[in-house]
């Protein structure tokens, strides 16, 4: 078995590294079954993305926090007119993200739930 840690080979008997110490006993429980619960977190993780992505003014909102910012960097350099512009811009951005947003969810309030595919099942 080769050592995840340096690499050298080791008889398959042993339970830790030769030369480094390592334990071996994890290195053979990695390689032989798969990792479903990180799977599972990082397909999680990309349907949350995804989610967020699809919600209505998540790109205004973003990027009026990014005019916001370079509003900042701008006036601190001086240039206090272009930075008012820009932070009236993001300003506008912002305000319709969240008008936008909030309208979506009163929409959501409205609907009547959508049932669950599968778990609604027929008695018979």
């Amino acid at each position: 078995m080769k050592c995840s840690s340096c690499g050298v080979e080791n008889p398959d008997e042993v339970k830790h590294c030769l030369k480094c110490g390592a334990s071996l006993d994890t290195d053979r429980k990695t390689s032989a079954q798969p990792k479903p619960v990180n799977q599972f977190v990082a397909a999680q993780a990309q349907s949350s993305v995804s989610k967020m992505l699809e919600t209505p003014g998540t790109t205004l909102l973003t990027l009026g926090v990014v005019i916001l910012l370079v509003c900042i960097v701008v006036g601190a350099f001086g240039h206090w007119v272009a930075g008012l512009a820009l932070f009236a811009v993001s300003i506008v951005l912002i305000y319709f993200a969240v008008q936008l947003r909030g309208h979506e969810s009163r929409r959501r309030q409205r609907e009547p739930p959508r049932p669950r595919s599968g778990s609604a099942r027929s008695s018979r």
